[in-house]
This record gives C-alpha cells, sequence and structure tokens, in this order.
C-alpha cells in the first residue's frame, strides 16, 4: 500500500470540518415538520439561530483553512479566490437569515445552495492541491 501524503490528509481533514459544520443548515428547511415528527436534529436541538451560527462558522473557517493550505501544502493561491465566493455568498445569505426571521421559502432556498456549494468546495480544495 502507497504512502498517503500530508497533503490528502489535509484536504480531507478539511472538507470534514466543513461538511460537519454545513450540513446542518440543510436540516433548517425542515425545521417545523422535524418538530411535529419529534425527529431530533441540530436545528430542533439547538436552535435555528444557533444552527445559522454553525453554518456561518464553516463559512468563516473555509478560507482560513484554504490559507492555511496555501502557506504549508503548497495549495494553489486560485482554491483561496475560488473558496472565497461560495464562502462570501453563503456568509450574506446566512447574516441574512439571522437578521430576520427567515420562513419556510429562505431556509430552503439556503439548502439549495449548500449542495453545489458543497461541491464546489469540494473541487477547489482537491484543485488546490495542484
Amino acid at each position: 500500500m502507497g504512502n498517503i501524503s500530508s497533503t490528502l490528509i489535509f484536504v480531507i481533514i478539511c472538507l470534514f470540518i466543513y461538511n460537519f459544520f454545513m450540513i446542518p443548515l440543510t436540516d433548517l428547511k425542515d425545521i417545523e415538520g422535524d418538530k411535529m415528527e419529534e425527529i431530533k436534529t441540530f436545528p430542533n436541538i439547538i436552535g435555528s439561530d444557533r444552527t445559522l451560527l454553525i453554518g456561518l462558522f464553516s463559512y468563516l473557517l473555509l478560507p482560513i483553512l484554504a490559507f492555511y493550505g496555501f502557506l504549508f501544502y503548497n495549495f494553489n493561491y486560485l482554491c483561496i479566490i475560488l473558496l472565497l465566493l461560495p464562502s462570501i455568498m453563503n456568509i450574506k445569505r446566512i447574516l441574512d437569515l439571522r437578521t430576520k426571521p427567515g420562513s419556510q421559502e429562505d431556509y430552503e432556498k439556503l439548502r439549495d445552495f449548500q449542495i453545489p456549494s458543497g461541491m464546489l468546495v469540494t473541487l477547489m480544495l482537491f484543485i488546490g492541491t495542484i
């Protein structure tokens, strides 16, 4: 079995951290139905405001991790720039939902944006290693 590079391990850790903190945002859309069905999700346990804070943390941490990868793992500088785009867009959406109560439709829009964002982030982290 070959060696696994430290860069690959770093990328996997970044993706785990990002997904761990980003995934609860997708549960916000179903918060009312989950409450009625007594399904225990992050938003139902800690509340929608704290769930938004967790998502905000995820998108604030992403460019920091990419910059760390640039400094210590020779990530391509474009990786940082391209990861800033979904981060800024999602931070704006999350801050908008935190300042005014979000409707079911607002949470659906946030969730629908998380899926392509997640794919883009994954792609950019792997491209950053090239």
